[in-house]
């Protein structure tokens, strides 16, 4: 199973998010420059990505997971900046950051890193980066300068569980399935 630890947007701020997409579709003219907008439905923050994983390791991940879960409250997550990556030179990843609670998220994500660790699972080489990909460039020109709408995100999202996804690859995008949810402490 190829799978992920995330965390799904309320409907109100995935509409918002959506809203915004098209938004950002229009000023960009994105059919010309290759720009592949995430689907509503495969919107999410990954807080780790562990790749194949053979089902019989399942039982280690959920106690892992519901250990992460019981070490954080329950916090309010809003949207903010558009950023890019790579910060210079050719954007490859269109994102959103989030403007009240990235120390909550990343203590969220630092809790999930070591406790799947400590069953076992590689640790991210990375530093982890609260972000919502929204969109991914293809064979963008060195030009290509993403150009963002006037938008001001309002919604917010109530982060009280996280999720173990799993992430199945088809030629016309990946499918998500919730696996299995795990509270965090009111």
């Amino acid at each position: 199973m190829r799978l992920f630890i995330g965390i799904y947007l309320a409907a109100d701020m995935l509409a918002e998010v959506n809203h915004f997409i098209r938004l950002s579709d229009q000023n960009n003219a994105s059919g010309s420059i290759g720009i592949k907008w995430i689907s509503p439905e495969n919107l999410h923050f990954t807080l780790k990505f562990l790749g194949e994983i053979p089902t019989s390791r399942l039982n280690d991940l959920k106690p892992a997971l519901s250990q992460a879960a019981s070490l954080n409250k329950t916090f309010p997550l809003q949207l903010g900046k558009v950023c890019c990556f790579p910060a210079k030179g050719v954007p490859r990843i269109i994102w959103l950051g989030v403007i009240n609670s990235e120390s909550q998220l990343t203590k969220l994500a630092s809790s999930v890193e070591n406790a799947c660790f400590g069953y076992g699972f590689p640790k991210e080489e990375r530093p982890f980066s609260p972000h919502l990909t929204i969109a991914r460039l293809k064979d963008s020109s060195s030009e290509f300068k993403f150009t963002s709408p006037k938008f001001q995100f309002t919604s917010t999202t109530i982060v009280a569980e996280i999720f173990l996804i799993e992430s199945q690859l088809y030629p016309t995008g990946p499918v998500y399935r919730q696996v299995e949810s795990f509270r965090l402490l009111p």
